[in-house]
């Protein structure tokens, strides 16, 4: 990293709009493609405990299925679409009597690199109001490290 960006003290913003020419929305609806304070998907929390890594994804309005979540080669894949359903919409709404349409279609995927001591087997998800909750069990340390008995 340059020694500019390490010993930086100005506003977040400006940073931004220095490094990539962007403003803070224009950079947010690039990143989301979304609209700044709009609905967003996608977004996530990593957490660590002792037993477990916990991954909490905004999923607003998403079903369980139409999230995917799948494990290969040492890394999880997490994914949600919502199409837009214009043949529900062209049923039950006459164009001329929609008055906003802001709900449409919106995708999202994560990856990350599980670590070592996950034991793949356990890992859980469930989807509470809106956010998709990722448990990734870890295996006790005792079956982690085997001691070598070394004979003569």
């Amino acid at each position: 990293m340059s020694g500019k960006l390490r010993h930086y003290y100005g506003k977040p913003e400006d940073l931004v709009s220095n490094l990539f020419g962007l403003s803070v929305i224009d950079l947010d609806k690039f990143l989301y493609n979304n609209e700044y304070g709009k609905e967003r998907m996608g977004q996530c929390d990593l957490i660590e405990n002792n037993d477990n890594y916990i991954i909490k994804v905004d999923a607003p309005g998403l079903t369980e299925d139409e999230i995917s979540v799948s494990i290969e080669d040492g890394q999880i894949s997490i994914s949600g679409e919502r199409a837009s359903k214009k043949s529900d919409d062209k049923k039950s709404v006459k164009k001329e009597d929609m008055i906003i349409k802001e709900r449409s279609y919106r995708r999202f995927s994560r990856t990350f690199t599980i670590p070592k001591e996950v034991d793949v087997d356990k890992v859980t998800a469930k989807l509470e109001r809106g956010v998709l909750i990722i448990t990734l069990e870890k295996i006790p340390e005792s079956v982690r490290v085997k001691k070598i008995k070394i004979i003569s």
